[in-house]
């Protein structure tokens, strides 16, 4: 792709980090995200507020509003890691998925057999989350706003920091938090005016161009800014097809898309990636009592993707197919918040609108031995949600808050494909010449009442009580409109319409509604200014939902809910003069009623469906350490041990046999994971060189069932990831070369199989880049 073409957008992905997870070892050390970070996430005495500590004076504090109030982390219950801008930046961290291998317990679930495209990843904290492609586990929240499952991965624009919670967080925050919640907080403009621009490009032909501004509007009552990022790239990943779905031979004459779908255009063709994206805010301050944030943000991203991936083995980044297809994501949103504060209390008004779509077509097979086989996923989704909180902000012993929180929730998923050749040379497949129309429509009307009551028994020891009720409604509506035609092993057509459907344009509709109470308890003891203990007793809950690909109307039932109790037991505390901090926990975590993706023989074919798993366990340990051994050096590292297995789960087999998986490892979720960082300055006269280096780890695990032919278990290695970076600074000016990837590893993060292919000898790779090396320059005013 030229680079004139477009304007350039996101930021080069350097300094991502090391791992040393060698069975057993557990040190660590979390990062110090001052100027001479160690890449990493902040250390637990640095304030996410402040200005970059400066040499010799060790380690700053952070304040987080992981309790939905401003506090130390150091004096937090809760398990968190915490990212600053400037720590961000040393990362080139652009989204949550940037920090996989630095955050301890966070891993990402990718769909192994229905799409090997990104609208079906999501996050997973402590292996809560694997496998499951309904509602998240994991909520992400951007100024206190829910965003969409689809949006977890937005883009940082004019980030102040980013909280990575652990365990449920319903006592306080919105919906789908049973293993925890990425808090996103944006920078407030005010009296400063301040800008920032920078220049990014890379070996991929990678450009990026990343601004921003704000400062004072009228006098000391409005301000205002604006953050915008532009990139262009060639991508690493190459697509040999082209932008073309041909007929099929099976239905002569007929272009299926247009009589069946004819909502949606995926004929474009795949030309590199172009991703733009936009935030601007408005500060109103009329009193010192009242506060009023609005803000509003967008992004559009068109391009190729992987899907599905170059071909297992081949250690190659091509995808070798016959069919390739510009994909296409537009998220945008609003947020206002409104903060008033009385003699007591402090009243808190928050709304939010955020809105994904996304249309991502592929080739099912991703190869050119099986031509004409075309997959497509459109997906909307929209959430209006809305929240009143009231919360004390005295000096007293006694501290608490009280909210009520509503939501609705819009989510529409259309899935067509026509697969016109399953069948290996010399082998016939039930499926060839299948064309299939899928439609789910399912809203969600929800609301919560939630509360926290924190007592200071002494000036070391606090309790804290809370808990949410919520009840949540999901309302279905399904269309499956399919003919598997005469192919030489079905003897004439089946249609859709034998599996109890009216025809191919009546949908069916059902309903269920869902309560829950999740109490929550902490306790935590101050053994002195700098160390504490805390103990976490909280319980999760995940509304139930429905089946997103049914093949008869029988198969339109609502999924049970999900529900977690988390046990924890942690530490944080820093010595020597505050240059070396550490926390670590040991946590044990209980589910019942997982809900879990599969493949199943469904009415005599072959489906992903969701099923409930009886009871699961997942238990686990994190070190993080962080350290300033000298005013030039930074250290920084952490280590996570998570084991989670089915504990009773009797799947649904793809051969339509119960299978037992009772006692299995759960996927997605390796047991070990670690990250090193070290950042030294060296002051030149008027300049400052700043050399660091990052490595992580992730152990390995896997994806699928092993239910059957079609649902195999696909192992994923292990992999670790080395980064160096240089940087030159000078009054406002930086200049930074770096390199990802330093020993050119080929790491495979996740793997897809179409399950309909024969013997599935078609497995795809989802892939991370091969070495990476580019320069960044940037000006701050």
């Amino acid at each position: 792709m030229g680079s004139n073409t477009w304007g350039m957008r996101r930021a080069l992905r350097a300094g991502c980090i090391l791992a040393v997870g060698s069975f057993g070892v557990i040190v660590s050390m979390a990062a110090a995200a001052n100027a001479a970070a160690a890449d990493g996430p902040v250390s637990e005495t640095q304030n996410a507020n402040a200005a970059p500590a400066k040499a010799g004076t060790g380690l700053q504090e952070i304040v987080v509003t992981a309790r939905r109030r401003e506090e130390l982390l150091q004096d937090v219950p809760v398990a968190v890691t915490v990212y600053t801008a400037e720590s961000l930046r040393q990362l080139d961290a652009t989204n949550i998925k940037d920090t996989l291998g630095v955050t301890p317990g966070l891993y990402l679930e990718g769909n192994s057999t229905f799409s090997p495209n990104e609208d079906f990843e999501q996050l997973v904290i402590r292996g809560i989350g694997a496998n499951s492609q309904l509602e998240p586990s994991v909520g992400t929240f951007v100024n206190g706003v829910y965003v969409p499952a689809e949006m977890f991965d937005i883009g940082f624009l004019d980030v102040q920091h980013i909280e990575v919670l652990k365990g449920p967080q319903g006592a306080l925050f919105g919906r789908n938090t049973e293993a925890g919640a990425v808090n996103i907080v944006l920078t407030k403009p005010d009296d400063t005016f301040h800008a920032r621009v920078s220049e990014s490009y890379d070996n991929f032909n990678t450009s990026e161009t990343d601004a921003m501004v704000t400062g004072p509007v009228v006098g000391n009552t409005l301000f205002a800014s604006f953050a915008a990022k532009l990139m262009q790239s060639d991508y690493f990943v190459r697509q040999t097809g082209t932008a073309q779905v041909p007929p099929d031979p099976y239905f002569p004459g007929q272009n299926l898309i247009q009589e069946y779908d004819p909502r949606y255009n995926p004929i474009h063709s795949a030309d590199g990636q172009r991703d733009d994206a936009f935030r601007a805010a408005l500060r109103y301050v009329p009193q010192d009592d009242l506060e009023l944030n609005f803000s509003v943000h967008g992004s559009r991203f068109r391009g190729v993707s992987q899907a599905p991936g170059p071909l297992d083995g081949c250690n190659c980044y091509t995808v070798d197919d016959d069919e390739a297809f510009e994909n296409i994501k537009d998220t945008y949103g609003a947020e206002l918040g409104i903060t008033k504060k009385y003699s007591l209390a402090q009243l808190t008004v928050t709304l939010g609108y955020e809105s994904v779509k996304s249309d991502m077509p592929f080739d099912h097979d991703g190869s050119t031995i099986l031509a004409g086989n075309y997959d497509n996923y459109y997906r909307s989704q929209t959430v209006f949600s809305g929240e009143v909180r009231l919360n004390s902000v005295t000096d007293s012993p006694l501290q608490w808050q009280a909210g009520l929180y509503g939501f609705h929730d819009h989510d529409f998923t259309d899935r067509f494909y026509i697969w016109s050749n399953l069948g290996e040379p010399g082998y016939l497949n039930v499926y060839s010449g299948l064309w299939n129309l899928q439609h789910t429509n399912i809203s969600r009307p929800g609301a919560a009442a939630y509360g926290q009551l924190s007592f200071d028994f002494s000036p070391a020891l606090q309790v804290a009580v809370g808990g949410r009720y919520s009840w949540e409604r999901a309302n279905d509506s399904q269309l499956v409109a399919f003919i598997i035609p005469a192919n030489g092993v079905v003897l004439s057509p089946i249609p859709s319409t034998d599996y109890g459907w009216k025809d191919f344009y009546t949908p069916i509709q059902s309903s269920a509604s869902w309560s829950n109470f999740s109490p929550q308890a902490e306790l935590r003891y101050k053994w002195g200014s700098d160390f504490m203990t805390y103990v976490n007793v909280a319980e999760g809950f995940k509304a139930g939902s429905y089946q997103i690909a049914p093949v008869a109307t029988t198969d339109v039932y609502p999924i049970s809910p999900e529900k977690t109790i988390n046990y924890e037991l942690g530490t944080k505390g820093d010595w020597l003069d505050h240059r070396l901090s550490l926390d670590a926990d040991i946590f044990y975590i209980k589910l019942k009623d997982q809900q879990l993706q599969s493949v199943a023989l469904l009415n005599g074919l072959i489906t992903s469906t969701i099923n409930n798993a009886s009871s699961s366990h997942s238990q686990g340990a994190e070190l993080s350490l962080s350290a300033r051994p000298t005013e030039h050096l930074s250290l920084s590292g952490n280590v996570a041990y998570t084991h989670a297995q089915f504990d009773k789960y009797f799947d649904l087999g793809a051969s339509g046999t119960i299978v037992d998986r009772s006692g299995q490892l759960e996927p997605t979720t390796p047991a070990w994971t670690g990250f090193l960082g070290a950042a030294y300055t060296i002051p030149l006269q008027r300049y400052e060189l700043e050399l660091s280096a990052n490595d992580r780890y992730v152990g390995r695990t896997y994806v699928g069932g092993g239910t059957g032919p079609s649902d195999p278990i696909l192992g994923l290695p292990e992999w670790s990831q080395l980064n160096v970076a240089a940087a030159l600074k000078m009054d406002a000016w930086s200049v930074r070369l770096l390199v990802d990837n330093v020993t050119d590893r080929y790491i495979i993060l996740n793997k897809y199989v179409p399950f309909m292919t024969p013997n599935n000898y078609l497995i795809r790779d989802i892939v991370a880049a091969p070495r990476r090396y580019g320069i960044q320059v940037s000006y701050q005013y």
